[in-house]
């Protein structure tokens, strides 16, 4: 297993389930800009071909599960969120990896310095296309969880949580150029940017239980 640290209420299974679900939905197109970003998820080299890095963090996608199994959830209903908040996190860190100019990520050489920043870019957006995509195959599902507004919750909790880290790195950049920044800010700068962390919760949640969640909203 290429992961580290698994969650309470995870195991070691729950974690292989979710690293083949990752792999398959990017796995299943096959330009060059998918192997970008295997490489930046840790399965290929910068020619393609299988190198498993050892110790990924995924932890963002296994507090979707752990959250959905807490609230008596399955991982097949709950997987296409897990994949989706995954990869939001991962859109975030190669832009990151762009806006700090940082060589390395997981002890290799990043996408931008491995490509250039145009072709990390274009790797980080569609990376988040991607995770968007991922809540849609909720409609695959059965019963309740494929209806169409409980889809459309997921993916405006998926969106609202882009929104506020991007609003954090603005605000974290423009600190930056200020004389003084007080405890206040600091403090709403990492409540957004923690924002992913709550979407991953909140979408363990609904699909867990989509009739209580559908009949409250």
């Amino acid at each position: 297993m290429p992961v580290t640290g698994i969650l309470p209420g995870l195991t070691s299974s729950d974690a292989d389930e979710f690293e083949s679900a990752l792999m398959k939905f990017v796995d299943s197109r096959d330009l060059p800009l998918y192997k970008m970003m295997a490489y930046h998820l840790g399965w290929v080299d910068q020619n393609g071909e299988p190198e498993i890095v050892t110790n990924q963090d995924r932890s963002h996608g296994h507090i979707v599960l752990a959250t959905a199994k807490a609230a008596g959830g399955d991982n097949q209903g709950t997987m296409p969120y897990a994949v989706a908040v995954e990869l939001l996190h991962n859109f975030i860190l190669v832009h990151e990896d762009v806006q700090n100019a940082n060589t390395e990520r997981n002890n290799r050489a990043s996408i931008w310095w491995s490509w250039g920043p145009a072709q990390a870019i274009n790797a980080g957006d569609g990376i988040h296309a991607m995770a968007r995509i991922s809540i849609f195959e909720q409609r695959k599902s059965s019963g309740v969880s494929a209806n169409p507004r409980l889809i459309s919750m997921a993916l405006e909790t998926l969106d609202n949580a882009t929104l506020e880290v991007c609003e954090g790195e603005y605000l974290d950049i423009s600190y930056q150029e200020r004389a003084a920044v007080n405890i206040e800010d600091v403090l709403t700068v990492a409540r957004k940017r923690g924002a992913v962390l709550g979407c991953a919760a909140k979408l363990g949640g609904i699909a867990a239980q989509p009739l209580k969640t559908y009949s409250i909203h």
